[in-house]
């Protein structure tokens, strides 16, 4: 009889390692899980506010941009800078949607008036061979 009850006791202490066993692995796989998930949504925002900066210099703001020095008001925007924020950009294929209605808007401006000094051609092409490079990418 005693050992009857010792062998109870025993598989009962088996099976009561076991559960224990598995809910430290189980507790040790949420844990990776919870720190992976926080480590790609910091990854994420950290793209994000890069992406943010990109585009703040490529509309002329942030880094791109000094106070005119031809006594007008506003700042005056530094086209190199807005070339290297858009060539940066090319690494969002996110942002496709945003160049394709861009595009349309600067080839109409640059057809309508090309003498226009606050339009630039360079800023243009480069639009445009952003768009073309995120197509090709998409393939």
């Amino acid at each position: 009889m005693n050992q009857a009850i010792s062998e109870i006791i025993a598989s009962y202490a088996f099976l009561i390692s076991i559960i224990s066993v598995l809910l430290a692995v189980g507790g040790v796989v949420v844990a990776v899980t919870v720190h992976a998930r926080a480590k790609k949504s910091e990854v994420e925002c950290a793209r994000l506010e890069l992406m943010y900066k990109l585009m703040q210099n490529g509309i002329g703001m942030g880094d791109a941009r000094r106070l005119r020095t031809d006594g007008q008001p506003g700042f005056e925007t530094f086209v190199p800078s807005q070339i290297a924020a858009l060539a940066a950009l090319r690494a969002f294929p996110e942002l496709l949607p945003v160049f394709e209605r861009l595009e349309p808007n600067f080839r109409q401006k640059a057809e309508h008036d090309p003498d226009d000094r606050n339009f630039d051609k360079t800023l243009h092409n480069e639009i445009c061979a952003t768009l073309e490079y995120i197509r090709q990418s998409r393939k």
